[in-house]
């Protein structure tokens, strides 16, 4: 894990991909992306 003040990252869990599938799939959140990803 890295700590900052302001931040905390951490190693990716298998719970982490439902959310991570939903968020790349999301037009608004892909929006400078060529395109949304799907889950494959």
């Amino acid at each position: 894990m890295l700590k900052t003040q302001r931040l905390r990252l951490i190693n990716w869990q298998e719970s982490d991909l439902e959310s991570f599938a939903r968020m790349n799939a999301d037009s608004e959140v892909m929006k400078y992306f060529p395109g949304t990803l799907s889950r494959q």
